[in-house]
């Protein structure tokens, strides 16, 4: 995306930029929010707290295979009929 066609964009939205602002802008941020973003990043922790999610999302996969698998037993014993 060319820094015109953001001149444009935001234009369409009732505000006055000349696309020379937007490259300053860029200019100046690109420099400053990858250290802010070291600064708020997360750590990282060694414990997997996500296990209980994948269970409970593994027995759903499983019940609606069941399911699945029930209502096309039905739909051929339907047929057959």
């Amino acid at each position: 995306m060319s820094l015109p066609n953001l001149e444009r964009m935001i234009a369409e939205r009732g505000i006055c930029l000349d696309h020379s602002a937007i490259h300053r802008w860029v200019i100046r941020y690109t420099l400053i929010l990858p250290v802010e973003f070291q600064v708020r990043k997360r750590s990282v922790t060694s414990k997997w707290h996500d296990e209980p999610i994948l269970k409970r999302l593994s027995r759903f996969i499983v019940q609606s295979h069941k399911m699945t698998v029930g209502a096309m037993q039905m739909a051929d014993m339907q047929v057959r009929a």
